[in-house]
């Protein structure tokens, strides 16, 4: 169940254009209608994670990265809920993983992991998918050149966003007089 659901998840995300019924047991556990992304997401997660999601859309000629990221204050415990896709086919990559998460700078602790579900458009001639023979795996042409534009992707979205952050100061601190 597990595998197909994942699978199921992966391949809803990226058609979100398309209608996705999943039926298990005779029990409809899905009724996906053709919507938006950000629909899509709020139809499979909860609207408090989604309403937690900051838009990502970030590009120029050769490269495009478009989806969403996790408010610094929604982050996990575990890597779930992190999801690529080149060309809208899902894959895994540490190294953009990583990209991601430097992207966070200092907003996100050590140990805290955002939730991300972002699409990669580029020329299918600058990347590799036959790295491994589940297909889950990419070679960019410039592997350095994809983490620094996936790195800056999640680095503009969350300057766009304008998210306000709570500083709280303990009023009994006593400082001495100078």
């Amino acid at each position: 169940f597990k595998h197909i659901y994942d699978t199921f998840i992966r391949l809803s995300l990226s058609h979100p254009d398309s209608g996705f019924t999943f039926i298990n047991n005779d029990e409809e556990i899905f009724d996906l209608h053709p919507s938006s992304l950000r629909e899509r997401l709020m139809n499979i997660f909860t609207n408090q994670f989604t309403d937690s999601l900051v838009e990502v859309d970030y590009g120029n000629e050769v490269i495009n990265v478009k989806g969403f990221i996790s408010k610094p204050n929604f982050t996990k415990k575990s890597k779930q809920d992190q999801y690529f896709y080149l060309n809208k086919r899902f894959f895994q990559s540490k190294s953009l993983n990583f990209a991601v998460y430097t992207g966070y700078d200092d907003l996100i602790e050590k140990g805290d992991y955002p939730s991300f579900f972002l699409f990669i458009n580029i020329n299918p001639k600058k990347v590799d998918v036959n790295v491994h023979p589940s297909k889950m795996e990419v070679k960019f042409e410039d592997e350095s050149a994809a983490f620094g534009f996936v790195r800056n992707a999640v680095k503009d979205a969350l300057r766009k966003s304008d998210l306000i952050f709570e500083v709280g100061f303990d009023a009994r601190i006593n400082f001495p007089d100078t």
